[in-house]
């Protein structure tokens, strides 16, 4: 019998980022969801500093029956010894808070070390943790090492693809009785009113739009590359990140007068209906909400590729796929999109099927719920053996 489940998040406002992306959504929509399920459910979040969108946030959960426990770091000098210190102030205190929840699931997120030194030093006995994404980064010496240390103190992971599960196992070397799998639970996106007009878009314009994160993951320079060789088409690129200025400067200096940053927005995922298709040219990603929230809205996707993207298209059913290097493969994508309608109806409806039966929010929280059942039914299995 699960007697509770505690989720820890980091959350951190501030700087015209969006605090809360594809995991910080997921873990908002699981603990949502464990609680309508009737399960004593809270979350416990790591505040570095909050914003408007983060404390609207928080007071919805708890209006839906979660508790919400804030742990926030004290302001001080922007030093790295200062944000050091005041981050094992934080660290300390979960510690403390989590004593009184040696019994309950904990289930942590995004963050391999501390937390887990912090609940385990508060003694909790059932650990889980999900792994987001396939971080090319985990198969390095530290995180293999990390991870090793992790299964043997008992940590449970959940891998949120089969493909992640794949490189935990394969890549990082995990046992595989060591991770489950457990897909996102994606709700379709909050509607929003919006028109074309409003971002300088006509009802005739064949829209190309991408959003998320700009980083080097997401490899929108090849998106920009076909933009130029596509001047009738227009681009929308919606999101912040580290590369924003320089994929401006990229587009300026390839003459992409059709392409638009619109920057961080309010229900992002609420504009898709605004574009004729999605673009993901991804190098790798573990899931790619994006695709989901696309698929769930009824509109067609041309992703690479890479890493569980095809698991997520069903290997092509539900989007055009592409080679995250090839301009050319990209452009094919576009043009099959722009001129065959029967195609791109055919992907809509092939989407629309598959986001809401394998994406389901009551699947996915069945699955953590057995899945949390199994874990302290096994503890107390073992306690009465050694017993």
């Amino acid at each position: 019998m699960v007697t509770g489940v505690t989720h820890i998040l980091f959350l951190a406002g501030g700087n015209g980022r969006n605090p809360i992306s594809g995991a910080e959504h997921h873990v908002i929509t699981a603990v949502q969801a464990l609680a309508a399920r009737g399960i004593d459910t809270e979350l416990i979040v790591l505040l570095w500093q909050t914003d408007p969108l983060i404390e609207d946030t928080l007071h919805h959960l708890e209006t839906q029956g979660v508790r919400v426990v804030r742990i926030e770091r004290k302001p001080g000098r922007h030093t790295l010894a200062s944000r050091l210190v005041r981050a094992l102030d934080c660290w300390r205190r979960l510690s403390i808070a989590l004593r009184t929840r040696r019994d309950r699931v904990v289930h942590m997120h995004m963050e391999l070390v501390m937390q887990v030194i912090a609940a385990r030093r508060a003694g909790c006995r059932h650990l889980v943790m999900t792994i987001h994404n396939d971080e090319p980064s985990y198969t390095s010496l530290f995180f293999k090492t990390c991870f090793r240390v992790l299964v043997a103190t008992g940590v449970h992971f959940v891998a949120i693809t089969e493909h992640v599960r794949r490189h935990l196992i394969s890549a990082v070397g995990l046992p595989s009785d060591s991770v489950t799998t457990i897909t996102y639970g994606i709700p379709k996106p909050a509607s929003r009113a919006v028109t074309r007009e409003r971002f300088g878009l006509s009802e005739s314009d064949f829209v190309i739009g991408f959003v998320g994160r700009l980083t080097r993951q997401k490899n929108l320079p090849l998106l920009l590359q076909a933009m130029a060789q596509r001047p009738s088409v227009r681009c929308v690129i919606v999101g912040e990140g580290e590369l924003k200025s320089e994929l401006q400067h990229l587009a300026q200096s390839l003459g992409c007068r059709n392409v638009s940053f619109l920057g961080a927005q309010p229900k992002a995922a609420a504009l898709m209906p605004l574009f004729d298709v999605l673009a993901l040219p991804s190098v790798w990603e573990g899931l790619g909400v994006v695709l989901v929230e696309a698929m769930l809205q009824n509109v067609p996707i041309i992703a690479s590729r890479a890493g569980a993207i095809p698991e997520v298209l069903d290997q092509g059913r539900c989007g055009l796929l592409i080679d995250p290097s090839s301009v050319d493969s990209l452009l094919g994508a576009i043009d099959t999109m722009r001129t065959d309608a029967a195609r791109r109806r055919a992907l809509i409806d092939a989407g629309r099927e598959r986001a809401a039966t394998v994406y389901g929010v009551g699947r996915m929280t069945a699955e953590a719920h057995a899945l949390y059942s199994r874990l302290c039914n096994g503890f107390r299995a073992r306690e009465g053996a050694a017993a």
